[in-house]
């Protein structure tokens, strides 16, 4: 299965990550670049070029030039600006994804490297497409590393949709909506659904918005904690978090003091994951809560006979 990994890049770092693209060799001798491609979408709007009147084979003559003459650094900065019709944003960032294929799938890919990786990046094109609703301008860029024979494809694409000039949401939700549906296109098999980033038994992201949803990461990380020691799966978890978003009047939440897990449960999560009477979730969260309560009592008594049965003096 080939590797895939995505990174954010600031359009301002472009000619520094363009240059090794280019040119690999420079920082790693033993690479080499292979070959170059780019891609202009056919369905370009009006907005993305300012209202010119050109028609749909000017434009993209017009995008061809610039990446021609001008570089890949300047179709970026061409696209980002919306053909230069404002100015590109400080922190304005472009995606890369890079496709790393181990040495089973180099050997497949060694017969036709420019046609095989090809097959890949058309499953993650179309698959964008079916995610964000339009295929992004986009370079990629093949490596051969000369020691191994082992390819791997950089992808490097603009979020910027070409028909509103508006930039589609990007997040790691994002990623893997795309990545898991370019793996059941995939008829290379190449690419296959990635394992998410989890903390836990929960993904990242769900964590992460759990976090934002609060903004406390000590109760975010209780609960948490809790529903993962009581066994609460990965669909009720992120029920939990929507139940929670969907309350208007959560403000109390902020005003208590949450460092018992008897209370967090009791006031938080069951609560807010309206389950009914005799649902197995539940039955799972109240015998975790039970054995908190014995454990407590268990202190309890313990320190009560230490006070009872202390030294004599």
């Amino acid at each position: 299965m080939a590797v895939l990994r995505v990174e954010s890049i600031k359009v301002s770092d472009l000619p520094k990550v363009i240059a090794h693209r280019r040119n690999p060799g420079e920082a790693t001798p033993y690479e080499e670049l292979v070959a170059t491609r780019y891609f202009i979408d056919d369905e370009i709007g009006d907005y993305m070029f300012c209202e010119l009147g050109m028609g749909i084979s000017d434009r993209r003559k017009l995008l061809s030039e610039i990446y021609k003459k001008e570089g890949e650094v300047r179709f970026f900065e061409a696209i980002e600006s919306v053909m230069f019709s404002r100015k590109v944003r400080k922190n304005a960032t472009i995606q890369e994804i890079v496709i790393a294929y181990d040495s089973q799938e180099s050997n497949e890919v060694n017969v036709d490297p420019v046609k095989e990786t090809q097959y890949d990046v058309n499953d993650l094109i179309e698959a964008f497409k079916e995610t964000c609703g339009f295929r992004p301008f986009y370079v990629r860029y093949i490596h051969r590393d000369k020691e191994t024979g082992k390819y791997h494809v950089h992808l490097l694409f603009s979020l910027m949709n070409p028909i509103t000039g508006r930039k589609a949401r990007w997040n790691q939700k994002t990623y893997f909506t795309i990545i898991n549906k370019a793996a059941k296109r995939s008829k290379t098999l190449r690419i296959q659904p990635p394992k998410p980033k989890t903390i836990g038994k929960y993904p990242l992201w769900m964590v992460q918005k759990l976090v934002k949803l609060l903004d406390d990461k000590n109760l975010a990380s209780l609960i948490t904690s809790i529903c993962r020691k009581a066994e609460v799966p990965t669909e009720f978890y992120y029920q939990l978090i929507l139940n929670l978003q969907s309350d208007q009047d959560r403000g109390w939440i902020k005003f208590e003091d949450w460092n018992e897990e008897e209370k967090i449960i009791q006031k938080i999560i069951i609560p807010y994951l309206y389950l009914p009477e005799g649902n197995p979730i539940l039955e799972k969260i109240t015998d975790y809560l039970r054995e908190i309560q014995e454990k407590k009592a268990l202190r309890k008594e313990s320190a009560k006979k230490n006070n009872n049965y202390g030294p004599e003096r």
